[in-house]
């Protein structure tokens, strides 16, 4: 029998992290960034305007944590909730589920996980800018292209 070379098992793992990576960084070069002021504070924040290519990718990781850390506590919970659920569902002894019932199971919440990341990918800047106005946050620069065109693109 022959051995694998363990050098080539590690291939699907490097791309799955170079890819993304290498995407980010041709495409971030291109976007507009727009700061925010805490008036009380003199606390800074600055948001990309367009696709977050960092929740698309980690957002689900580590139990939503990326979100808390954005003030999205309710899409936190709801990340936390989807990397529980399959732990205790599958922490169960094996005769519970037939295989396939545990891969419908697996199958429906990978689905579900990789919609909502899209769809993180997509609003979650806005969902951020919004929660960051909400508390008091003000542009740095109201008058300037890259504030218009956020407040155009994220409807505020």
């Amino acid at each position: 029998m022959e051995r694998s070379n363990p050098i080539l098992s590690l291939i699907p793992f490097l791309l799955l992290i170079l890819i993304p990576l290498l995407i980010y960084f041709l495409y971030a070069r291109k976007r507009s960034i727009v700061y925010f002021e805490h008036p009380e504070s003199g606390k800074m924040e600055s948001l990309i305007v367009g696709f977050n290519f960092i929740l698309l990718f980690f957002g689900f990781i580590f139990f939503g944590l990326l979100l808390y850390l954005r003030g999205l506590i309710k899409w936190g919970v709801f990340f936390t909730i989807l990397n529980i659920v399959p732990l205790v569902i599958f922490s169960r002894p094996n005769d519970l589920f037939s295989d396939k019932t545990q891969s419908i199971i697996i199958i429906s919440f990978g689905l579900i996980v990789a919609v909502c990341q899209i769809y993180l990918g997509i609003k979650g800047n806005e969902l951020t800018a919004k929660k960051l106005i909400k508390k008091g946050y003000h542009f740095v620069q109201p008058e300037s292209e890259k504030v218009i065109l956020a407040k155009k693109r994220w409807n505020i």
